[in-house]
């Protein structure tokens, strides 16, 4: 169609007007006979000879199809997305029904920056013969619509999902508002029922432990581009060593400990010890001596700002 547009005379003079502009009846040779407004001239005009003028009505032809197909189009756009106007609460579970044509939208209101929430989707569907009813889809996206996370299969240790159901584990969110969790099946043609469960988090998936001698130990993930802080309260004389040892093999951390004016009183990347139990790239603060009761903390980055699993142990005397 662009072809014809672009080959066809461009004179504003045709006696052959598009369709609907000119009183008449269509002849034979494409010129207009007599109608009820009276007798109208079969005389053709230079500005459209022979089969110019049948080409150049079916050009309007079809640029009102066109149009009409771009409208039904834009309208089957806008198709209404089903939603649950009551929002999630943390350590609920809602079931949705799919209908198979459109996502489930649930909403989630944090109150303050920092919340931190995990989503699993389970499939109640049992039907074998098709498999894809059970594989489940989840996605949060913020108040702007900006997708934060997704999830398909879930690859993680959680014997209560499915291989094919959706997990999206600590997720924080950066401000407090709206946020729109999107419930699918892959493919988003399937129909079948989803168990949506949402839980309070910690970011950190952090797990402590403390022997006899007050010697503190921390198992914990830390997230991509982000730091883990702990605080505690140290007494004048108190003889310090901090240890961090990476235990994904993903990281190269590093250690700071500030006090409680928020100066770094010691640090460290690489450690330098002669403790063969650490790896080189692991990082120790030791024999740190406390000079001010009050209150410390430790933070630990990676070097390079990625995510990994780590131990961080604190031992005094």
């Amino acid at each position: 169609m662009v072809f014809i547009l672009l080959n066809t005379s461009r004179r504003t003079n045709s006696t052959c007007p598009p369709l609907g502009l000119r009183r008449g009846k269509w002849g034979p040779l494409g010129g207009v006979t007599a109608d009820r407004a009276g007798p109208v001239t079969t005389k053709k005009s230079d500005g459209c000879r022979g089969n110019a003028c049948v080409v150049r009505h079916l050009m309007c032809v079809l640029i009102v199809l066109l149009a009409i197909g771009i409208t039904t189009i834009t309208a089957q756009d806008n198709t209404e997305i089903p939603t649950a106007d009551a929002p999630m609460q943390t350590d609920k579970t809602r079931v949705v029904t799919l209908d198979g044509e459109n996502p489930t939208l649930l909403f989630y209101e944090a109150t303050a920056p920092g919340d931190v929430i995990t989503v699993s989707g389970r499939s109640l569907e049992g039907d074998a013969e098709q498999p894809a009813v059970r594989d489940v889809i989840l996605a949060v996206l913020d108040a702007d619509g900006e997708q934060l996370a997704y999830n398909d299969n879930h690859n993680s240790d959680r014997d209560d999902l499915a291989p094919a159901d959706a997990l999206i584990e600590r997720l924080l969110l950066p401000e407090a508002g709206t946020y729109t969790i999107r419930v699918d099946t892959y493919g988003g043609i399937f129909a079948g029922d989803v168990e949506v469960t949402l839980t309070a988090a910690d970011l950190y998936d952090a797990t402590f432990t403390e022997d006899i001698d007050g010697n503190l130990s921390i198992t914990a993930t830390l997230p991509r581009d982000s730091r883990y802080t702990y605080t505690f309260e140290a007494a004048a004389g108190d003889i310090l060593t901090v240890t961090v040892q990476d235990t994904g093999l993903t990281l190269d951390p590093r250690l700071m400990l500030i006090d409680a004016d928020g100066t770094v009183v010691a640090s460290n990347d690489d450690h330098t010890s002669g403790d063969l139990t650490l790896d080189l790239l692991d990082a120790q603060i030791t024999d740190f001596s406390v000079e001010v009761t009050g209150r410390y903390t430790v933070i630990i980055t990676d070097f390079l700002g990625r995510a990994g699993a780590f131990d961080l142990t604190l031992a005094r005397r």
